[in-house]
C-alpha cells in the first residue's frame, strides 16, 4: 500500500475501517492497512490544533475538572472512530472492550498505557488478569492494538502534557447488546505468586473520572 495523500487521510480512514470490519472474520492484510493509514495520520487532519486540544482545561469559559474528554468523529454499527484527550498527569482508570478490537494512535503528547489480558471471573465481582504490557506511547509510537482476548483491558495514564489520541472501537460500546464498559480496581487483599498476574474486582465508573464531550471540526465522512 502506497503512502496516502494527507488531504485524504481521514476518510480513507474510516473507507478502510469499513472493509477491515464489515465482515464476520477480521482479516490480518485489511487491519495492517488500517494501522499503515493510522500511522500517517496528524492533529493536522482533523483541524486539531493545540488550542482544542488544551481547551477543556486551559481557556474559560470552556475550562472543566473532568479529566478527559472526546470528539466522535465516526459512528456505524461496525465501528466508531473519536479523538480523545486526557489531561497532563491524569489518567483513565482500568476499564475493559468486551468483544471488541481497538487501534489507538497518539496525535499529540505522551501517555503511559498499561494493559492485561481478557480477565477470568473467579467470583462474583472477583476477576484474574494476565499483564500483557505497558508502553510509553508518542505520537511515533506506531498504533495500539488490542484484540477481544489480547491486551482487552487498560489503563492510560497522561505525561506532563495534555495528550490527544485517536481511537477506533469495533463494534462500538452496545449495552443492550451486552457491551458494556466495565471498570477494575487492584483487589489489594489477594496476592499471587505470578507477578504477571493482577487480581481484580469490577465496579463502576470511579466517581473522579469523567469525559466530556467537546465538538468535532474535522472533515465530515459519509
Amino acid at each position: 500500500m502506497g503512502v496516502v495523500k494527507m488531504s485524504g487521510l481521514v476518510h480513507q480512514l474510516v473507507h478502510q475501517a469499513r472493509r477491515t470490519f464489515s465482515r464476520e472474520k477480521t482479516l490480518p492484510e485489511e487491519m495492517e492497512k488500517l494501522k499503515k493509514i493510522m500511522s500517517q495520520i496528524t492533529p493536522k487532519d482533523f483541524n486539531l490544533d493545540s488550542t482544542a486540544i488544551d481547551k477543556p482545561w486551559d481557556y474559560p469559559p470552556f475550562v472543566t475538572d473532568a479529566p478527559a474528554a472526546f470528539m466522535n468523529v465516526y459512528e456505524c454499527s461496525e465501528f466508531n472512530v473519536a479523538i480523545f484527550m486526557l489531561k497532563a498527569n491524569k489518567e483513565m482508570p482500568l476499564h475493559d472492550h468486551p468483544e471488541m478490537h481497538g487501534l489507538m494512535k497518539i496525535l499529540s503528547g505522551s501517555m503511559c498505557v498499561t494493559s492485561y489480558n481478557r480477565p477470568e471471573k473467579r467470583g462474583s465481582n472477583s476477576y484474574i488478569a494476565r499483564f500483557f504490557r505497558s508502553i510509553l506511547a508518542t505520537p511515533a509510537t506506531e498504533p495500539c492494538h488490542f484484540t477481544p482476548e489480547e491486551g482487552n483491558i487498560h489503563q492510560i495514564k497522561a505525561q506532563d502534557s495534555h495528550v490527544a489520541f485517536l481511537d477506533i472501537l469495533a463494534p462500538p460500546y452496545a449495552p443492550e447488546e451486552g457491551r458494556d464498559c466495565t471498570y477494575y480496581f487492584k483487589d489489594t487483599k489477594q496476592s499471587n505468586q505470578d507477578e504477571n498476574l493482577i487480581w481484580l474486582i469490577s465496579g463502576q465508573n470511579p466517581s473522579w473520572f469523567s469525559c466530556i464531550p467537546q465538538p468535532y471540526n474535522g472533515p465530515k465522512v459519509d
